[in-house]
């Protein structure tokens, strides 16, 4: 499969996606309403809906019909996996996405000093600096 430009997006069948879903998950799209929707068009028998049970996508028929009603593909339309990290959302809280839970955080970070107590001095540095560029991004020279 060819990788998609990135101006994919653009499209008007995908300006919904843009930013809110993986580039790999656009480029299966993308392949999906380009190359099988021109042989499939919007017969839900020759298309079979493969992408849609498989990954979760939306299947070149169901493309199909939306770009004759001129409707996008929506968020709705793409399955949570393929969703990107959301930063800054209304509330200013920033998630991975909806089910993430703050415990789980805490813990990773624990494990994450726990490996860091056992490294080497200077693994150690290496690590303090990188944690602190990242909590204090104006700090970096």
């Amino acid at each position: 499969m060819l990788t998609p430009n990135l101006h994919t997006t653009g499209l008007h069948l995908f300006r919904q996606l843009r930013g809110r879903v993986s580039h790999k998950a656009i480029g299966y799209i993308y392949h999906e309403y380009n190359v099988r929707g021109k042989i499939t068009g919007c017969d839900a028998a020759k298309c079979r809906c493969v992408m849609r049970s498989a990954f979760g996508l939306p299947c070149a028929h169901e493309m199909c019909d939306m770009s004759q009603h001129r409707r996008p593909v929506d968020l709705a339309d793409v399955h949570v996996f393929w969703k990107t990290l959301t930063v800054g959302d209304e509330e200013g809280i920033h998630r991975v996405h909806e089910d993430f839970e703050m415990s789980n955080a805490l813990q990773l970070i624990n494990e994450s000093l726990e490996v860091i107590k056992k490294a080497n001095p200077d693994q150690q540095m290496f690590h303090a600096h990188a944690i602190h560029s990242l909590i204090h991004p104006e700090s970096i020279e």
